[in-house]
């Protein structure tokens, strides 16, 4: 088990990164992923809905914030993503 560097009556048991409000909020759902327990590590989803949203930008850009996913992962952890899509356009001769 892990212990605190110095100090071995402290034992690392996770960390979480608090939403919003006082005190903050523990935050574990499909789109925020901010609890992760150092003993129970397993693989956990990670989803948002797309929203619709649109860029004039010739060049890869972030189209809305609003489809951000946030998680916690320890240092020696390997993250696996699959990143779904759609993209159309209006315009004369884009691609």
């Amino acid at each position: 088990h892990e212990i605190k560097t110095g100090d071995g009556t402290r034992t690392l048991v996770g960390m979480v990164y608090t939403g919003p409000g006082t005190p903050g909020t523990f935050l574990d759902t499909a789109a925020n992923r901010w609890v992760a327990s150092w003993f129970n590590r397993r693989e956990r989803d990670l989803y948002v809905a797309p929203t619709a949203a649109g860029t004039p930008s010739g060049s890869p850009t972030e189209v809305s914030s609003a489809n951000r996913a946030y998680f916690l992962a320890w240092n020696d952890a390997t993250a696996k993503a699959n990143l779904v899509g759609l993209h159309n356009s209006n315009a004369a001769g884009s691609t």
